[in-house]
């Protein structure tokens, strides 16, 4: 999986997801983008959810900060702090 996100910042991939498709979660998919001024992580609710069609966004976040949020929800299938987050419609 880290080999998969250093792949952002050497401009090999555009942006990165991970996703637990029709699992019941809270969020259901984790993408990143590299801004180059730091990077974008959105947490993509589930259909079923009353906010499906939003992305919860933490923006301008270190790489460091970015592994992070991937691993999190990796080992956890939990993204921590969403809800904290801007909401933009997608």
């Amino acid at each position: 999986m880290e080999e998969t996100l250093a792949d952002i910042t050497q401009q090999e991939l555009e942006f990165v997801s991970l996703g637990y498709v029709h699992s019941d979660l809270d969020i259901e998919i984790v993408q990143a983008l590299d801004l180059g001024e730091g990077y974008r992580v959105e947490a993509l609710p589930p259909e079923s959810s009353y906010d499906y069609g939003k992305a919860f966004v933490n923006s301008g976040i270190s790489y460091e900060e970015m592994v992070r949020h991937f691993k999190e929800f990796h080992d956890t299938r939990r993204v921590s702090e969403f809800r904290s987050w801007p909401k933009e419609k997608i």
